[in-house]
């Protein structure tokens, strides 16, 4: 964990989550008879931010990595966003039935 940037990391992982809320309250989200969307209108800025912080660190940690092979990037990559993805597909194809 010494080569990973845990606040750059802590950022991009909070764009991402105001991404979601973004896209969950958009329309409007009324607490104690106040509306609050307005706190989620930024949902465009967010995600500039994530993928410039995703940019960065991939980069970055890439270049600290002992093996620099596209294979071994590819294969974390995989691992890393693919796997997850089709277990989504998966599970949103059950909840839709």
């Amino acid at each position: 964990m010494q080569n990973k940037l845990q606040k750059l990391e802590s950022l991009r992982g909070f764009a991402a989550v105001y991404v979601i809320l973004h896209h969950l309250f958009n329309a409007k989200c009324i607490v104690f008879n106040h509306d609050i969307s307005f706190l989620f209108k930024f949902g465009q800025e967010a995600v500039m931010l994530f993928f410039i912080l995703s940019g960065f660190v991939i980069h970055y940690s890439f270049q600290r990595s002992a093996d620099r092979s596209f294979r071994t990037f590819l294969k974390k990559r995989f691992l890393r966003i693919y796997i997850p993805l089709i277990i989504v597909f998966i599970i949103s194809y059950i909840l839709y039935l």
